[in-house]
């Protein structure tokens, strides 16, 4: 167990340092804001928010996946589907349900609260992915756990549909300018850095479309989706034209 956690985080460090260098040498915004501060902030909360979530919150989604997989018959078990579609389907259900949590965090009120410590961030890069409220991630794990449940999904897909889930939020959050066609490609089925930074854009209309970072189905289908083939004028809160504080962040000092 102990190996292979190092070697996820031999992964992990990887991963985050080759999509660094991506950006350094192919980024698709100027950079505006010194990155120090923000970097600091981001990781800050990230690392916060594992140890919060290792050793505070004893019943975990991975806990109920394995309790469920155990002792109940799942979904997909009653079905007899192939084990290679039932992987498919259960990630494409999961990610439907989060992007789901993702509009709410945007329609209520208490809920963009916490939302807005995310969206708080002057621009993107590979760190606006770990800049989520303590409270939201674990209302994240909630949510997942009760669908668990719901629909007995096996915990090898959840766990697979994990991992492809962090790491593309960190792709799409990502300063890095793929090639035109490439980019158009990918986006026909998962969101690109171009299409989710219309997201984090300050104007509203932008602001309110483009939710997800992973399959960009749900927004064509869903009708949240903006044509993103423009430069986002900026990235931020309109209504937070300041600078904030780590504490700011994880006391929700940033709202009006």
């Amino acid at each position: 167990m102990d190996k292979l956690l190092l070697l996820h985080f031999l992964f992990f460090i990887i991963f985050l340092v080759s999509l660094w260098i991506l950006e350094f040498f192919f980024p698709l915004r100027k950079k505006l804001y010194p990155t120090k501060k923000r970097w600091f902030h981001n990781f800050s909360i990230s690392i916060i928010n594992s140890i919060i979530i290792r050793f505070l919150l004893f019943i975990t989604p991975i806990s109920v996946w394995i309790y469920v997989w155990e002792k109940w018959l799942w979904l997909f078990n009653i079905l007899s589907l192939n084990i290679y579609l039932e992987i498919i389907i259960s990630i494409v259900l999961l990610d439907l349900i989060i992007y789901t949590q993702h509009i709410l965090s945007h329609k209520i009120k208490w809920f963009w609260k916490l939302h807005s410590i995310h969206h708080s961030d002057k621009t993107l890069d590979i760190t606006t992915s770990f800049r989520f409220h303590t409270l939201e991630i674990i209302i994240s794990a909630i949510i997942k756990m009760f669908f668990v449940f719901i629909l007995w999904i096996n915990p090898i897909s959840v766990i697979i549909f994990e991992i492809i889930l962090s790491s593309w939020a960190i792709i799409s959050h990502s300063n890095l300018k793929l090639p035109k066609k490439l980019d158009k490609i990918l986006s026909y089925l998962f969101v690109t850095p171009e299409f989710h930074q219309v997201h984090h854009s300050i104007l509203k209309k932008e602001h309110h479309s483009n939710f997800w970072f992973f399959l960009s189905i749900w927004d064509k289908v869903f009708n949240t989706y903006t044509y993103y083939k423009f430069k986002v004028k900026e990235i931020w809160l309109k209504e937070n034209k300041k600078d904030f504080s780590l504490k700011d962040l994880l006391f929700l000092k940033i709202n009006k």
